[in-house]
């Protein structure tokens, strides 16, 4: 056990109320497959007696070290933080859990996990993984209003507002890769998005691509991105009307009024 792992396995035994045991889970137990951007997946199990406190939880981590950047997901019995912290000269990452007896009791395990502290059986009752069928739907709430983005952008780029026009551009490329992930979560039954299958994006739309010094490039790109959007729209939501053509229309017109202003 090297001395980050120590260190946290101390602070937080002694910050934390009620910690029955805890679990070092992840490619940790395995040093063959650790890298500089490995981190730590931390998971305290209270006992049957202990609520959780979101509160606690969370101070916890700033007795840890410098707490350069986190996220935190809470629940009623779970819940999730992920933080990077300077220790002694070097950035680690954590990803720190806590979770109710009853919630480690009824939730299916890891592949691999290793008791760090304290005691609790690894599999106390046959457990069967959670699934979600929840399936995201886009309707007109949240298609219309990216579709109306796109002719904002479009009108941005073309009256020289750039900075207006990337803002709104690197948004409708996060909605793609929203599309995107929905499509990678429900094919996988997940929500979880800390690991990934090496997914590639489609040449057209990286963003290498754009290039807000040419009017008919960036008009380009906006266009190729629209057209990968569509398409995924096209495969999710049944009975989608296509707004592509639409578009290409808008950006054609805008490039010939360019042209001939």
């Amino acid at each position: 056990m090297n001395a980050f792992l120590t260190h946290v396995i101390k602070v937080l035994s002694a910050r934390v109320e009620g910690i029955q045991a805890m679990i070092l889970r992840g490619s940790q137990q395995n040093h063959q497959v650790v890298d500089m951007w490995s981190d730590y997946d931390i998971l305290m199990v209270l006992n049957p007696s202990t609520s959780l406190d979101e509160r606690e939880f969370l101070h916890a981590v700033n007795d840890i070290g410098f707490v350069v950047g986190s996220e935190s997901y809470g629940g009623e019995n779970a819940i999730l933080c992920r933080v990077a912290v300077e220790f002694e000269g070097s950035l680690q990452l954590l990803d720190m859990s806590g979770c109710s007896y009853q919630e480690w009791a009824t939730t299916a395990p890891p592949e691999s996990q290793e008791i760090v502290l304290g005691n609790i059986e690894l599999s106390p009752i046959p457990r069967v993984p959670r699934v979600t069928d929840e399936v995201f739907k886009p309707d007109v709430r949240n298609i219309n209003p990216t579709w109306f983005k796109y002719l904002m952008t479009i009108k941005k780029f073309c009256r020289d507002d750039n900075l207006i026009g990337m803002h709104l551009l690197l948004d409708l490329v996060r909605e793609y890769l929203v599309l995107r992930m929905v499509t990678r979560d429900n094919l996988h039954k997940t929500s979880i998005h800390r690991f990934g299958d090496n997914e590639h994006l489609p040449d057209s739309i990286k963003l290498s691509q754009i290039d807000d010094s040419d009017k008919e490039k960036i008009l380009d790109y906006i266009a190729r991105l629209a057209y990968e959007y569509d398409e995924h729209l096209g495969s999710m939501v049944e009975g989608y009307t296509s707004r592509y053509s639409l578009i290409q229309d808008y950006i054609n017109h805008s490039k010939a009024y360019l042209r001939d202003r």
